[in-house]
């Protein structure tokens, strides 16, 4: 069917009406031209739309498929798979919550070994004081024996006499190293309660320097210190906090039998804490040992009962601190505790306990 556009206008001659013009003209190519723009224009918006439906249905899988795998993974670390660890593939928002899922297991693994050597420690703790009261009577009984033979019974030639109190005063010894090992084992299950105030953590580790610079020497062991002097007191006991560190400088030394370098740091983190280092460059400890370092009772020396390091933890512990622990083999070993800054008055003394 034809479209026809007809025009009709007045013809005027001299101002005055001579008849009328009409014009006709065919319309269907204008039409044919607007079906063609309303069909083009159909098609591009249900392509537009087909476009954006495939592309949010892909966008929803980029980011639904994510979520199904952190959640997958959250219900398989709640039912106790904690080695399990989410691929950080992006840097997008994506990749940052993977990576928080991934440091947040770690935490809980962390939590969870903390907490059982906790659980350790409190059963070590117990068998330490059953056990040390059962051998103190004993070596007390034993030493007052011997006094009581040494008193009584000396044999009359002089020789037999040197060596009566030769073998008296060995058997004296060992018994008073018998004592110290049960007073150790006293010290770990039942530990002095903490008589706080401020500490100048600089003067301590200088302190603690002066007091093995002796045996260092012997063993040619180097004793370097860099401490900042204007660093703040912590809030802690005294007596205890030397323990702790001279237990550390022990250690360092136990590991370098043959010389070596002992290096100690205090200063302030950047999250305001005080931290103290003991660096050595000795044996270093396998990778294998690092998880049950603190552990009561583990040891990898010969002599000793293992106390030395779970001590330092527990004392640390108690001063709201933490202490860790890193060390390559054949390189050496650091130790790093950081505790809180005292809130106490700087003008006050630091107290010293024996």
């Amino acid at each position: 069917m034809d479209t026809i556009l007809l025009l009709t206008f007045p013809v005027f001659q001299q101002q005055q009406l001579t008849g009328f013009g009409r014009v006709e003209m065919s319309m269907n190519p204008a039409v044919a031209l607007l079906s063609q723009i309303r069909f083009g224009g159909l098609t591009a918006a249900v392509a537009l739309f087909l476009i954006a439906i495939v592309l949010a249905a892909y966008l929803a899988r980029s980011v639904n498929r994510p979520i199904a795998d952190l959640v997958d993974a959250a219900g398989r670390v709640g039912a106790g798979e904690l080695t399990l660890r989410l691929k950080e593939s992006s840097r997008d928002e994506i990749g940052i919550l993977k990576a928080a899922f991934n440091r947040m297991v770690e935490g809980i693994v962390k939590l969870e070994e903390a907490q059982k050597r906790v659980e350790r420690s409190e059963v070590a703790s117990q068998l330490a004081a059953r056990m040390a009261h059962e051998i103190k009577n004993p070596l007390n009984s034993i030493g007052l024996t011997v006094d009581y033979l040494r008193d009584h019974f000396r044999p009359l030639p002089e020789g037999d006499q040197m060596k009566f109190d030769e073998v008296s005063e060995n058997i004296k010894t060992e018994l008073a190293r018998l004592n110290n090992i049960v007073e150790g084992f006293l010290g770990f299950a039942k530990p002095a309660v903490a008589s706080k105030g401020p500490v100048d953590v600089t003067r301590l580790v200088e302190e603690i320097i002066g007091f093995i610079l002796p045996e260092a020497e012997r063993q040619a062991v180097q004793l370097q210190a860099h401490l900042d002097q204007a660093i703040p007191k912590v809030e802690g006991d005294y007596s205890q906090l030397r323990q702790a560190l001279l237990n550390l400088f022990i250690n360092a030394l136990q590991a370098m039998p043959d010389g070596g370098v002992i290096e100690v740091s205090a200063s302030v983190s950047a999250a305001k804490k005080i931290e103290i280092v003991v660096k050595d460059n000795g044996c270093g400890i396998a990778p294998e040992n690092i998880s049950r370092l603190f552990d009561p009772y583990f040891t990898t020396k010969i002599h000793g009962f293992g106390l030395g390091l779970a001590v330092v933890e527990r004392i640390v512990q108690e001063h709201g601190g933490t202490v860790q622990v890193a060390s390559q083999p054949g390189k050496g070993t650091s130790f790093t505790i950081t505790l809180p800054p005292s809130r106490m008055s700087d003008n006050v003394e630091v107290l010293k306990y024996a």
